[in-house]
């Protein structure tokens, strides 16, 4: 299923991580330690509602991430909006 996320868009709300501030091994499979403590920070901090990461998959792309134990995760709304398949072109 497709998903739209609508999150409230105010200054402070969203922290972009640049890759020079993540841990040593944030793209290691399994993940690692370090990787897990600097989430479970982000999380338990709950300054910013969004963290912008990396994708592993492609690291130009970012991910984000909705913290929520932020005091405004409330506001954070999400509706299917169709079905979704990925193109079989991918798979071969």
């Amino acid at each position: 299923m497709l998903v739209a996320v609508d999150v409230p868009d105010d200054d402070g709300l969203t922290q972009v991580a640049p890759l020079y501030e993540l841990p040593k091994a944030w793209n290691a499979l399994p993940g690692s330690d370090e990787a897990q403590a600097y989430g479970t920070r982000w999380l338990r901090q709950a300054q910013q509602l969004v963290l912008l990461l990396p994708s592993v998959i492609v690291p130009e792309a970012r991910n984000a991430l909705i913290n929520p134990l932020h005091p405004r995760f409330g506001e954070v709304s999400m509706a299917v909006t169709r079905p979704f398949d990925f193109d079989p072109r991918m798979f071969r």
